[in-house]
């Protein structure tokens, strides 16, 4: 050996070996490798393996070079969207979309299961196409629901598991809005405030409500929109307080409904009669200018001498007379008790009578309904037209006296002279 550090020929300073580990490992592997690309390629995937922990003795007997196994490709079903316009002008049949698997066998084919396969849809058993060989109809079947099948040819065997799938209808705005009812019935008290509910329409479009303005309604009023109107859900009200009963009992109001691209038919009308319920408005009026009563002497106190007749336009459980002797001399002598079933006033003596005494008696009368609603009632003075004054009457016993009584009248109640 000379001077001067010498090689030890394979040992890890030898230039020419090409350690698998690092300088400080006292290993190293046991041949030598030609420096160049793959020495390179060994070097990084050995150090690698070491700094990791990764590298492994192989088995004995096994082949480093052997390739792996190849996997199992995994088949599944592949999906165009489903879906159809309804009521299509197209010749029929009309195409829908295509079911397809990866399966890649020549002896393939498709088919359909399901209530409407075969009648209203069928697949090309080659390409997966299907077809409608019907026009479809979305307010009558919104959604088709079929599975999907594909098959050997030879032996019918499934290739693939059966797949559930939808078709889809559609729409298309072919409907317009028809009523519920083409004839409503309401009712509204007369001399309502404007904008009082009187009632609420309905019209139904069987279009899609999803898609825009396909299903949306609008109302409208054709006759007498003079005293109504409509919202836009349905909801119609007064427009006028001058709905008076004894006027106009009955009003008759045509609404139109119509989508939002204004499709209209025979069905998009309806009537709607509105009746006037009455409200206690109008006072009594005497039906005569004068009252004329014989009485003999002798009535017995309590009974009827005769009867006083109103006039009132209100229903009858709207009227409420109260009778009543205002002026006049011995008015305690008499009373006046109002029949319940007439509306009439019952004169009756309180006391006897005395021919030889007092041979005639004249009162003034008043006539009153207590129960009136005096917000109606200042309404109606500015619509009715009120008697400049009221006549009077008499009762005697014998001739009466040629002189001509006076006469008085006021709102809501009425004076006549006995």
């Amino acid at each position: 050996m000379t001077g001067g550090s010498s090689v030890v020929p394979g040992s890890c300073s030898d230039p020419r070996v090409v350690t698998t580990m690092p300088s400080r490992c006292p290993l190293s592997l046991p041949r030598l490798v030609p420096l160049g690309k793959m020495q390179v390629l060994t070097v990084l995937l050995a150090s690698a393996g070491v700094c990791l922990g990764l590298l492994v003795a192989p088995a004995e007997g096994t082949d480093l070079a052997q390739p792996a196994a190849p996997r199992r490709q995994k088949r599944d079903w592949i999906w165009n969207q489903m879906h159809i316009d309804e009521e299509k002008n197209t010749s029929l049949p009309h195409y829908v979309g295509k079911i397809k698997s990866s399966v890649n066998r020549k002896n393939a084919k498709y088919l359909l299961r399901g209530e409407s396969a075969g009648k209203v849809f069928r697949v090309n058993e080659d390409s997966g196409d299907v077809y409608a060989f019907e026009r479809l109809d979305r307010e009558k079947i919104p959604e088709y629901h079929l599975t999907a099948l594909v098959v050997d040819k030879d032996t019918n065997n499934d290739l693939e598991s059966p797949s559930s799938f939808t078709i889809k209808v559609h729409d298309v705005n072919d409907n317009w809005p028809v009523f519920t009812h083409r004839l409503f019935n309401a009712s509204v008290p007369e001399m309502s405030a404007v904008g009082t509910s009187v009632i609420r329409v309905t019209a139904v479009d069987a279009d899609d409500p999803t898609v825009a303005d396909h299903a949306s309604v609008m109302y409208q009023i054709l006759k007498g929109e003079e005293y109504f109107a409509i919202d836009g859900s349905g909801l119609i009200f007064t427009t006028t307080k001058n709905l008076d009963r004894e006027t106009q009992a009955k009003y008759e109001i045509v609404v139109e409904a119509r989508d939002a691209q204004g499709l209209r038919g025979d069905s998009g009308t309806a009537t709607v009669l509105v009746t006037l319920q009455d409200v206690n408005d109008n006072f009594p009026i005497f039906t005569q200018t004068k009252y004329t009563f014989a009485v003999p002497e002798d009535i017995r106190v309590g009974s009827s001498l005769g009867s006083l007749f109103v006039e009132d336009p209100d229903e009858p459980q709207n009227r409420m007379t109260k009778y009543s002797i205002v002026q006049g001399e011995y008015r305690d002598t008499f009373t006046i008790e109002t029949d319940p079933n007439h509306n009439e006033g019952i004169i009756k003596p309180m006391k006897p009578l005395d021919y030889e005494y007092i041979q005639q008696y004249i009162f003034t009368i008043e006539a009153t309904d207590p129960t009136i609603n005096l917000h109606h009632l200042s309404s109606c003075l500015h619509q009715k037209k009120l008697p400049e004054s009221s006549s009077t009457s008499q009762m005697w016993m014998n001739p009466p006296p040629s002189s001509s009584p006076s006469t008085t009248s006021s709102c809501g109640r009425t004076r006549r002279n006995l």
